[in-house]
Formats: C-alpha cells, sequence, structure tokens
C-alpha cells in the first residue's frame, strides 16, 4: 500500500531547476520509494460530550485545522515534525492526541521526545503487524553542496501535499526560529518556491536522504479582512516568503540517542547523486564574488539579521560584486554606491577586507566599476567574463551572491527573457540579497550583474520571482575603456556554440502561439484650455489590465482567462463597445481581438484576433493533462507585470488540486499546480511540456505556487460552453462535437433540433460543414460563427464508413432557447416581402386588444413573428398555437407606487421575445397571455414559460 503522497505523486520527477537538459535526472524511484515516509500529523480534540478518544475515527473527534506532515526516521515506527504542530499534545492530559495518516488509514501516535530550541518533536506510532514502513536516512548536511537541487515534500493534514524544487544554500550566520537562535550549521536554505503545506515536510537530496526539515512557524498570519477588496490570489503574498528548514546535521545532534535507523543508505535508494551542474557552476564563481559595503569600514556587516536568513530586507548600501580582473577590478551594482561621500569597502570569501574606490558608474546599466587597494603583489580569484550576446530564453542562469563574506546567497532557475530594454529577465527568486552579484552559465561563467528593478514595470518587485540583470556584453562595452586605462587584460570570452536547452527550444518553438493580451477603455481626454477649431478633447484609451493567452487555431482563435478580459465585458457577457483588446505575439506582430464567449465558472475566454488574409498563425499543439505527473518540468510563458513573452520554468508540483482562489466565486477542481513562477499577468498563458505542447492555461499565481486549468479541462469546456450558439450569440446546429482520433465527432443531438431533423446521428464523423473541412473543434467553431440562420447548407458525415450529404437549416440561438422555453419555433418575417401583412397586423392587434373596431394604432409594427414548428412541453398539454399563426404581441404587467398596470408589449423581432420572456421564464413554469393572428382573427392563447434546462 503506498502512503496518500505515492498516490498524488505517481509517476516521475525531473528536477529541472538546477540543470539544462542534457543534465536533467529522472527521479522516479526517488519520489516512489521516499514518499510513503512522509505522513500527516493530526492533532485532535474531543466535541464536548463526546466518547473522547474512543472516537478517533468518529465525527465526535476534531481535528485542528492546519497542514502538518512528518517523517518515518525509523522502520519501528519513530516520526520527525515539528515540535509547533504537537503543541497541544501533552503529558497527563487527554483533551489533545494524536494520529498519523498513512496511505492505508490512521494510526494513533504519542510524543517520545521535544526540542523547543530546534522546534522539533520525535513521535512513536502504534503500529500494526502488516504495517510496512518505509523510513528515511539521515545525510550530513555539512556534506552538500551549495547548489545542490533539492527535493521539498509535504504531506499535510486536510490538505493535498506537493513537491517543490529547487537548490541548496547555507547561511551566513544564525537563524532565527520562533524564540530561539539556530547557529548557522543547524539550519539550511534553499530557493524552492515556499509553501505552507510543506510544515514538518523533508527536504531531500537526490539521493533521497534527509537533509533538513521544514518549519513554517515562523510566518506571520494574514489578517482575516486582508485583501477582501481584491480581485485575485496573484495579489495575496505573505510577509515573508522562505522556509528555515533546521539540518539534518541538528536533527542527529536533538534526537541522534533515540534514533534506531541505520546510519548506511538503505538498498531502496540511489546510491549516487546527480546535482554536478548548479554546484559546480557556483563553486567556480564563488571566489569571486565579494561583499561590498559603502559606509564606513568598521561597520561592514558580517552577517544576516537572525529574522532575515535569506538577506531579503538588506540596508541600501550593501550588496555584493564580482572580482573581474586579478589585479581587483569588481564589477557591482551602481545602487550600491548611491552616495558619493561615503567610504567604499570589500570583504572576499574569507573575511579580508580591502578599502575600494569607485573609478566609474553607469547610468544606463545600472552598473558600477571598483578599484580594490590590495598589498602589493596580492591578486584575486577573477571570474571568466563571457559574452552574453547569444544568450536566449530558456537558459540555465544560476545568481551568486555574497553580501556577507560568510556564505554565498544563490538562486538558480532559466533566463526569462534575453532583452528587456538593455537588462535580462531572470526567471528565479531574485531579491535584493542578490544585488550586484553574479548571474552565470553552467560552466560559471559570468553572464550579467544583478541590477536594481529597471523602470520597465511597476508592479515588479522581490516577490515577484522575477529578477534583472545587465548583460556583461553590455556592462564590458561601458566599461571598457576604464579597464584598459587600468592595464587590465580583461576580455569577454565567445560564446560556445551549445546544443539550446529543453526549456529554450520550448521557448523559441512555440514563439508563433503565444499572445499578450492588454485591455483598454476609451476614454476622453480633457482639453487643457480653448481650441477654436476643436470639438471637444481628444479621445484616447486607458489600460484596464494585461494577461496572456494561447492561439488554438489557425484562422485566429485563442484561449485566455475570463478574469483577464472581465473588465472589457458588460453585464450580459459580451464585449463593450468602449473596451478595446489587444494582442501581441513574441514576434512583434499585434492584432485587435473580440471576446466571443466567456465561461466565469471555469474562468476561461475564447477570443477572435482580427487578422488579415496574408497573416499566419501558428496554433499551440495540445497536450494530454489527464497524464501529467508530479515532478514533470513544465515552462509558463506569459505576460507577467506587464513583462510581455516571459518564460519561466519548473515541476509540476501536485496535480488534481481541488482550491479556492480570493476574489472567485467558486471553488475550483482539479487544478495543476506547479512551482514555475506565475505572477499576475501570467493569467490565461500558457503552462507547457518539454515537448512545447499545451498541458494547462495559467489561471493564478502567488509565491507559494501556481495553478493552471488543465488543457484536457480547457478542451471539455471549449467544447461544452465556450462553443455553445449561447456563450457564441450564433447559428444553433443542435449537436455537440467532440474531436476522437483525429476527426471530429457528432456527441448529444438535440431532439427536434436541425441536426437531429436534418438526419445526424450521435457518433457521426463531420467531415465538411457549407463547404468547408471540419478537423477540430476551432474549426468548427470558426465556421459556424458565419452561417447564415435564413439559408439551409450542406453538412457532409461519415456514418459506418459511408458519406452522406445532408441539408442542414441552422436557427439562431435565441430561436432555439425560445422553443426550449415555450415549446414554439418561430421566425421573424421579411418585412420587405410582406410589409402588407404586417401593417395589417398591427392594425388588427391594437383593435382587438382596445376593443375598438374602427381604431388606428398611431404607430405600425416594424415586424413580426410567425410561428413555425409547435411541440409540447414535458408534461403539459398539447399546444394551443399552431404553424403559420403570427405572434404579434403580450401581456405585461408594470408594478407603480400605487397599483399593478397590464399592458401590451409587441413583438416585432426575436431580440424583443427573447428578452421579455427570459425574467418571465421559472423552473415550475407559468401562464402567460400571447396575442396571435390566425387567418383573419387575433386570438388570445396561454402559453405556458419555463426555464430551460442548462
Amino acid at each position: 500500500m503506498a502512503a496518500p503522497l505515492a498516490r498524488a505523486l505517481r509517476g516521475a520527477l525531473l528536477l529541472v531547476a538546477a540543470a539544462p537538459a542534457s543534465a536533467q535526472t529522472p527521479v522516479t524511484e526517488l519520489i516512489e520509494r521516499t514518499s510513503p515516509a512522509v505522513v500527516s500529523v493530526e492533532v485532535l480534540f474531543k466535541k464536548v460530550n463526546s466518547a473522547g478518544r474512543k472516537a478517533l475515527n468518529s465525527p465526535d473527534a476534531v481535528r485542528i485545522e492546519r497542514p502538518g506532515s512528518g517523517i518515518f526516521v525509523s522502520a519501528s515506527g519513530l516520526v520527525l515534525t515539528n515540535a509547533h504542530l504537537v503543541e497541544e499534545v501533552r503529558e497527563g492530559s487527554d483533551e489533545y492526541w494524536l494520529r498519523i495518516g498513512l496511505g492505508w488509514g490512521f494510526r494513533d501516535a504519542e510524543v517520545l521526545f521535544r526540542d523547543e530550541v530546534a522546534d522539533l518533536a520525535l513521535l512513536q506510532a502504534k503500529l500494526l503487524p502488516n504495517d510496512e514502513i518505509v523510513a528515511l536516512p539521515l545525510a550530513s548536511s555539512a556534506d552538500q553542496l551549495s547548489g545542490s537541487r533539492v527535493l521539498a515534500i509535504g504531506s499535510p493534514a486536510g490538505e493535498q501535499g506537493g513537491a517543490f524544487a529547487g537548490a541548496l544554500a547555507f547561511t551566513s550566520g544564525p537563524v532565527q526560529l520562533r524564540e530561539a537562535l539556530l547557529e548557522p550549521w543547524q539550519a539550511l536554505l534553499s530557493d524552492c518556491r515556499f509553501h505552507e503545506t510543506l510544515d514538518g515536510g523533508p527536504l531531500l537530496n537526490t539521493r533521497g536522504e534527509l537533509i533538513g526539515i521544514h518549519n513554517s512557524s515562523h510566518l506571520n498570519p494574514l489578517p482575516e479582512s486582508w485583501g477582501e477588496d481584491e480581485e485575485d490570489e496573484e495579489e495575496k503574498k505573505p510577509d515573508t516568503d522562505y522556509a528555515v528548514i533546521v539540518s539534518s546535521d541538528a536533527i542527529r545532534a536533538s534526537i541522534g540517542e533515540h534514533l534506531k535507523a541505520p546510519e548506511t543508505l538503505p538498498a531502496h535508494l540511489s546510491a549516487e547523486a546527480h546535482d554536478a551542474v548548479a554546484p559546480a557552476a557556483v563553486a567556480r564563481v564563488a571566489p569571486a564574488v565579494v561583499s561590498i559595503w559603502h559606509g564606513p569600514a568598521q561597520e561592514h556587516p558580517d552577517a544576516a539579521d537572525p529574522a532575515d536568513p535569506q538577506s531579503q530586507r538588506l540596508p541600501a548600501t550593501l550588496g555584493s560584486g564580482v572580482v573581474v580582473d586579478p589585479s581587483g577590478l569588481v564589477l557591482t551594482s551602481r545602487e550600491i554606491l548611491s552616495d558619493l561621500d561615503a567610504d567604499t569597502s570589500v570583504r572576499t570569501a574569507d573575511g579580508t577586507r580591502y578599502a575600494a574606490k569607485v573609478v566609474m558608474r553607469h547610468a544606463d546599466s545600472q552598473t558600477a566599476l571598483l578599484q580594490l587597494e590590495l598589498p602589493e603583489g596580492a591578486t584575486l580569484p577573477a571570474a571568466e567574463m563571457l559574452d552574453s550576446s547569444k544568450i536566449a530564453a530558456g537558459d540555465f542562469t544560476a545568481v551568486v551572491a555574497r553580501p556577507f563574506h560568510a556564505a554565498v546567497n544563490l538562486s538558480v532557475g532559466v533566463l526569462s527573457a534575453a532583452e528587456r530594454e538593455g537588462f535580462v529577465q531572470l526567471a528565479s527568486w531574485v531579491h535584493p540579497g542578490h544585488r550586484g552579484g553574479a548571474v552565470v552559465d553552467p560552466e560559471g561563467r559570468l553572464v550579467g550583474i544583478v541590477v536594481e528593478e529597471p523602470d520597465i514595470s511597476e508592479r515588479a518587485d522581490e516577490d515577484s520571482f522575477l529578477g534583472f540583470a545587465a548583460p556583461l556584453s553590455t556592462v564590458f562595452a561601458a566599461f571598457e575603456g576604464s579597464l584598459r586605462g587600468l592595464g587590465s587584460s580583461a576580455a569577454l570570452t565567445e560564446a560556445p556554440e551549445v546544443a539550446p536547452t529543453a526549456v529554450e527550444t520550448v521557448a523559441s518553438n512555440t514563439r508563433s502561439s503565444l499572445i499578450n493580451v492588454m485591455v483598454s477603455k476609451a476614454v476622453e481626454t480633457k482639453s487643457s484650455g480653448f481650441d477654436p477649431f476643436g470639438g471637444g478633447g481628444a479621445g484616447g484609451f486607458k489600460m484596464l489590465g494585461q494577461g496572456s493567452g494561447v492561439i488554438i487555431e489557425e484562422t485566429g482563435l485563442a484561449l485566455s482567462n475570463w478574469h483577464v478580459v472581465d473588465a472589457a465585458l458588460e453585464d450580459d457577457g459580451t464585449q463593450g463597445e468602449d473596451f478595446k483588446i489587444e494582442v501581441s505575439l513574441p514576434d512583434g506582430r499585434s492584432f485587435e481581438a473580440r471576446v466571443l464567449s466567456t465561461s466565469r465558472d471555469d474562468d476561461l475566454s475564447l477570443l477572435s484576433l482580427q487578422i488579415g488574409p496574408e497573416d499566419v498563425l501558428v496554433p499551440v499543439e495540445l497536450g494530454d493533462s489527464d497524464a501529467l505527473e508530479p515532478g514533470q518540468p513544465v515552462v509558463a510563458i506569459g505576460n507577467p507585470l506587464g513583462l510581455s513573452n516571459s518564460v519561466s520554468a519548473g515541476i509540476v508540483s501536485a496535480v488534481d488540486v481541488d482550491t479556492r482562489i480570493r476574489g472567485r466565486l467558486r471553488k475550483y477542481a482539479g487544478m495543476a499546480m506547479t512551482d514555475a513562477a506565475i505572477n499576475p499577468g501570467n493569467s490565461g498563458g500558457a503552462l507547457l511540456d518539454l515537448e512545447g505542447r499545451l498541458v494547462g492555461i495559467n489561471t493564478a499565481g502567488s509565491v507559494g505556487a501556481g495553478l493552471a486549468i488543465p488543457v484536457n479541462k480547457a478542451r471539455e469546456v471549449f467544447s461544452a460552453k465556450l462553443l455553445s450558439a449561447r456563450s457564441l450569440r450564433t447559428a444553433y446546429l443542435g449537436l455537440t462535437v467532440a474531436e476522437r482520433d483525429g476527426h471530429l465527432v457528432a456527441g448529444r443531438v438535440d431532439g427536434e433540433g436541425p441536426a437531429e431533423r436534418a438526419g445526424v446521428r450521435r457518433g457521426d464523423r463531420l467531415l465538411r460543414l457549407a463547404g468547408q473541412a471540419t478537423p477540430t473543434q476551432a474549426a468548427y467553431a470558426r465556421l459556424i460563427l458565419d452561417l447564415d440562420t435564413t439559408a439551409p447548407c450542406a453538412l457532409v458525415v461519415e456514418r459506418e464508413g459511408e458519406e452522406l450529404s445532408l441539408e442542414l437549416l441552422p436557427i439562431s440561438f435565441a430561436t432555439w432557447e425560445i422553443a426550449r422555453s415555450c415549446g414554439i419555433e418561430v421566425a421573424e418575417l421579411d418585412y420587405t416581402a410582406q410589409a402588407e401583412r404586417i401593417q395589417e397586423a398591427s392594425a388588427l392587434l391594437h383593435r382587438a386588444y382596445t376593443q375598438n373596431e374602427s381604431g388606428e394604432p398611431t404607430r405600425l409594427m416594424a415586424g413580426a413573428l410567425e410561428v413555425v414548428r409547435v411541440s409540447s412541453l414535458p408534461g403539459e398539454d398539447p399546444p394551443l398555437l399552431q404553424p403559420g399563426d403570427l405572434l404579434l404581441g403580450i401581456t405585461t404587467f408594470e408594478h407603480g407606487t400605487t397599483a399593478i398596470h397590464e399592458r401590451l408589449l409587441r413583438l416585432e423581432d426575436l431580440a424583443t421575445l427573447s428578452e421579455t420572456i427570459t425574467p418571465l421564464a421559472t423552473k415550475d413554469g407559468g401562464a402567460h397571455t400571447f396575442w396571435v393572428l390566425r387567418g383573419e382573427r387575433i386570438e388570445t392563447v396561454e402559453v405556458i414559460v419555463r426555464r430551460p434546462p442548462r
């Protein structure tokens, strides 16, 4: 039997955060064999007047609502967890008790040992004879390398577990944990996307050994009222977004005497580690990375604030730099050196401090060049500088900084965009602690310097999992003269020809399929003064929001989120006339677009790009989200924070996640979770597998994780809702379609609808409609947008190997809705051809309603509706209306302040009839009086109006 996480994390895990495609390591066995060791830890208490502990698995036992995990560290049932997760359970009291969640049920447990300083607790599970336990061995955290790939796993109580990949780092000083200070050897750091469900879960190396335990007790909870007015979960950010990881060395020192697990690596785990790329890159550049302080030398800080171990809140005058010449020439961020009068000091990895002077500041690249005052004959390790002109989105990058000399501060990811108004964009956790640090390639060669957020986006910040760097080619060009004047022989190494990474290939191959979406509204600009020649203020457009989308059909159909375009929609779901939607492609082209249909419940929208006959679009290839596995590498591409065409990479953290998203009305079921950076503006964008196939539509993001609508769910919504005549407000054919084995197949065929009347049957293959091929749902959607509802069209189907030519008469959706509500199908009379008949009917209606046989209406009707087909609704008597009747009016009632007033509403077109009966329709139905012309007589007929089933 497998633990809950073993079932949830089925299949392979491919850690992509720290290696290009050639070095990625599938660790399927790692997940399958270690996840049974991760359990949920739950604290229960009894209801008032309940049976207490006897009610362990009954409704009388109440679970404290919080996520909590633990790890088996001994086959005898010892479980390691965080002490704060079991703080209510105390010896001598039965008010609270413990249980752990296994894949095959729950087991009672008790607390054997607590370490309040390290916030550790050791539990003893009360196992049954047939329980087979997988225990994780403890590795030495001191033996791990900076940049090594790590995996964080959680199996929290009451929550779905997930896996998050990242890179390992070490602390520069003590770390605050609750009321205690952990020494540097007792704590680890990681750039894993932090998620609260990891509390008590393990941090593993790629051999499957336990190197730390996650602790989130330091998090400051958000107040209950926070964000009530926010529109989207994408805005939600906690006060802190890092995990304190208690190291395996600290764990061994704490519980070692209780631990009966063997110290050797069990046979079920890998004997080899596969994490060489990032550690090698970090190790190569680290000696050249230094700490820079712009202030009094004696005040140069030694270590991070214990409450800020990731160095996210550094003083503005503290940062990092990179030695680029052995003589002591250092590149750094210009912002660190903003005070022109302050002194500058530099500390190297061994703690040696040197005075430095500013040689040159360069405003455009936000960088600066320093000269260290080295003793005569002394040299320093220098980084190799690489020509950055050939780097591309999707390339591996590592950020290596040293704000304090004791340890490097790092983050590993991919290049998000190679050109961003003179800067490069990084898809990794880049924050102020990395300012002035090195950006390196897989060989540890310098390709950029981390800088402050440039004036590109007002919303990008240290919480966005996006960073920026000055490309080294630009920096070197700015300082080359100064370098030569100082006698430096430093030069750029020409970038070698290397095979593109898998992420780079995906980004390149999908450039013509992904769009950036901008929503704006027309506004009137007031004139600043009198203009004798003007007619008022000039018009313009105000940006309301931005998002992303994916092209799914070459004629311009695209999918995005409903909430991306919601600002441009009227109450009825149609796009407002004063709103404009523009889309741009990574290749530089841009088009206007229209919203065709939306599904708010599913957060999806269908757009139509207004392209010309010469414009060629490439639809994205659709994948199979049912085959998604936690740990599978994915690529997210979109328009985050208004930064179009941004690439990020990560893994699928969990599948089939049910969640609520702040600002949205309904709970979303079956979502895919990813640790790839999903920031505001990524919504509607593509989540792709490494084959470049669409596996999800990104819909929400936060610091902890991103969420995507699985592509198979999007397919269902596209077919059942976005393509419906109701949503599109187009011709109604009376059938649903689905793609099956490369063909478009008829699904449900509505009784008495146009398709049934034409002879279409469920399972027919649709070959051509109106003379055009219909190979896909998207092609079918494009055709029905332009179908004429006044004339029949040809439909060719294949049934049992035989082609059949059918004639189908489309009707408008309003006609079909009326038929479903009232049991009648009507058609608008052609006023041009039957003007005399309509005018005569108008006069007869007026006389009948006013009971004035010689009266004349003040205005003749502009149209009328003819009943063409009648059927009785379920449970009703035979209809009183007849084919050929002219439907002219309906009696309505208006509620005044003192009385109810009856009036006759003339029915001149389908729109009026549809708008009138919609608010009248009820679930059980009610009778309403219709006025009809039958022959030469006006009659009143009671018609039941029901709300049609959805």
